[in-house]
């Protein structure tokens, strides 16, 4: 059960990129321009929004991009950067 909400959990943060971003973000990616560390976690990961009863179904993960900048931060902080992310971009 746990693998299976999981599985969707990662196919809606990362196999759906070129549909959210757009050809023009894939061409750059695909290009071999070096994109440095923050852009290409921001290019390749995107957030899912979520209420409050959704949350627990995604576990933290929600906040992919900020996961992919702050792989050691606790899932429960993540919420917390966020704005900081945003702030950045």
């Amino acid at each position: 059960m746990v693998a299976g909400i999981l599985h969707v959990q990662i196919c809606c943060s990362h196999f759906s990129m070129d549909t959210f971003q757009g050809p023009l973000l894939r061409e750059q990616i695909d290009s071999g321009k070096d994109l440095d560390f923050f852009r290409h976690q921001l290019a390749t990961s995107l957030n899912i929004d979520s209420n409050w009863m959704t949350h627990w179904f995604h576990g933290g993960l929600q906040f992919q991009i900020e996961h992919h900048l702050f792989p050691r931060l606790p899932r429960h902080s993540l919420k917390y950067v966020k704005p900081m992310v945003m702030k950045f971009c």
